[in-house]
């Protein structure tokens, strides 16, 4: 199978709950399919991430993306927009219509078998 594995970050470190788990069924998953790993980027993961992704997927693909940090002026005009959304912040603040598009550009051609959304937000 070709699996489509979308998530919010890169997983290394592999250092919380979330991430292990996730690393763990994408090395297992690997083993037998090919796995394509889509993400949001933000530019703050370390370098080693990108080349470490190859322990869990065959073909990495990142989207930038740039969230306000906390606390800041940004984050809080993000807050204030948020008040008239119907989707709760945590899942707003990862919306990004560059993802969307390589989802589609990803499954436009018919050979993804498999969509997975990673936790709530990816989908």
């Amino acid at each position: 199978m070709h699996i489509l594995w979308i998530k919010t970050e890169l997983l290394h470190p592999v250092d919380k709950g979330g991430k292990i788990r996730t690393y763990n069924m994408l090395r297992e998953l690997k083993r037998n399919h090919h796995v394509t790993y889509l993400t949001l980027d933000d530019g703050c993961a370390d370098p080693s991430a990108r080349d470490d992704a190859f322990q869990y997927c065959h073909e990495l693909v990142c989207v930038p993306h740039t969230p306000s940090e906390k606390f800041t002026a940004g984050f809080y005009l993000e807050l204030a927009r948020n008040l008239f959304s119907r989707l709760p912040y945590a899942i707003r603040k990862y919306q990004s219509g560059e993802l969307q598009k390589k989802i589609r550009e990803l499954a436009s051609d018919g050979k993804i078998d498999l969509v997975v959304c990673d936790f709530l937000a990816p989908a």
